[in-house]
């Protein structure tokens, strides 16, 4: 199992033997073995016995705690985990720029693609004539990620892509008042803008959850410069994931007219979701990211596993040079 997700609320975990008993209202409904268990995650208001966390920390079994939302509140883990031989191999890579620009041109050349494609989706569904262009162009961009050079003209073109994916994804936003010419972010100055940022935010925290639960130390990234006042790696790692999980939510929600004008709070120029806008939004996140799909490995699971499964392929990429690192793509 690896990883195991408790998103159902009301439920309370128990323990009993070597299994963990889920527990809805007095009925145990379904048993999970401890030594299939990796590491949890658990949504928002779901009971954990203390038995069970002892038998956790004595299991080396790490917890992230998260709201519903995906908001990281904070991991619950032993002390001494051994990860030094993961957080060596982080920096040996930082201290070998060639591997490391490598790292980072996986995860550009698998963003701009999943822009692509799903400006294609769009295309056939809706075709417009101006984003059949952005489509060559992003194409093009894709092809050129594996000639970059150093991480200066890798950011170059990822900032090339983003000046074509977002007027084009605007484009297909079918609410006259979601209008979308370029991504402006701090802050946000438009009710488009305002979701996008809402939605990347949220994903940006349980990335993180996901990275620090497995061990890696998220200041050390590849594509976006270490300091130490952000979390690079987290940075890092988010980017095959916007497209496919928030930029599709986004657009679904406006053009099924979601929102309105209510949803959204103004000041000094700026434009942010208002209590009822998060709250439609976040219910909707936590919908698709519930959905049980097929991941790329094979195997069924809930959409939240397709970031575990991200970090997994980075950790196996950086302590293995030989192999490629498999970032997601959607097809």
């Amino acid at each position: 199992m690896s990883s195991l997700y408790l998103l159902e609320q009301g439920i309370w975990v128990g323990k009993d033997g070597e299994q963990l008993a889920i527990h809805r209202k007095r009925e145990v409904v379904r048993q999970i073995p401890l030594p299939l268990i990796d590491r949890i995650f658990v949504f928002g208001r779901i009971h954990l016995s203390i038995e069970v966390l002892r038998t956790c920390l004595r299991r080396r079994i790490p917890l992230a705690l998260l709201s519903r939302q995906g908001w990281l509140y904070g991991t619950l883990s032993p002390p001494q985990q051994g990860r030094l031989h993961l957080r060596r191999a982080q920096q040996r890579v930082q201290e070998e720029s060639e591997r490391s620009l490598r790292l980072a041109q996986s995860l550009v050349e698998a963003k701009i693609h999943n822009q692509r494609v799903l400006l294609q989706r769009l295309n056939r569904r809706r075709p417009i004539a101006e984003n059949e262009f952005a489509v060559d162009v992003l194409r093009y961009l894709e092809s050129r990620v594996p000639q970059t050079s150093n991480i200066a003209a890798l950011l170059g073109n990822e900032g090339a892509a983003a000046a074509q994916f977002y007027p084009a994804y605007g484009r297909q936003l079918q609410d006259s008042e979601f209008r979308l010419v370029e991504r402006i972010r701090r802050p946000p100055t438009n009710p488009a803008n305002a979701v996008l940022s809402f939605g990347y935010s949220l994903l940006w925290n349980h990335v993180r959850a996901v990275v620090e639960l497995h061990g890696c130390d998220p200041y050390l990234g590849h594509l976006h410069v270490p300091r130490d006042d952000h979390l690079a790696l987290i940075s890092d790692l988010i980017e095959p994931f916007r497209t496919p999980i928030i930029d599709s939510l986004v657009l679904t929600m406006v053009n099924r007219r979601m929102f309105t004008s209510e949803d959204f709070e103004y000041a000094n120029g700026a434009c942010f979701l208002a209590d009822s806008g998060r709250r439609k939004f976040v219910t909707q996140f936590q919908q698709i990211m519930g959905e049980t799909i097929q991941l790329p490995n094979g195997r069924d699971g809930v959409r939240w596993k397709l970031i575990d499964q991200g970090v997994e392929n980075y950790k196996t990429a950086l302590q293995n040079p030989e192999l490629p690192f498999n970032v997601y793509r959607i097809r």
